[in-house]
């Protein structure tokens, strides 16, 4: 995306796009070239949640270990 406003690099393999009060986050499988929607909020302040970067984290490298268990030809 290129509206840099909208979609933010956040850590890592990890990225956000903002609406007007939500925010979504989300990561790129390269494997299947497909984004996955891993978590969201409703925006009342600037920061983050507490814990919730470690729980996208966390729930991107599960998804990683799954695929990597059902499909070895296609982990990478």
């Amino acid at each position: 995306m290129r509206n840099e406003q909208k979609f933010k690099h956040i850590k890592g393999d990890i990225y956000e796009v903002k609406g007007k009060e939500a925010r979504i986050f989300m990561f790129f499988d390269p494997a299947r070239n497909t984004w996955f929607l891993i978590d969201g909020f409703l925006k009342k302040r600037q920061t983050f949640p507490n814990g919730l970067l470690e729980r996208i984290e966390t729930m991107r490298a599960e998804f990683i270990q799954h695929r990597a268990q059902a499909d070895p030809e296609e982990s990478g």
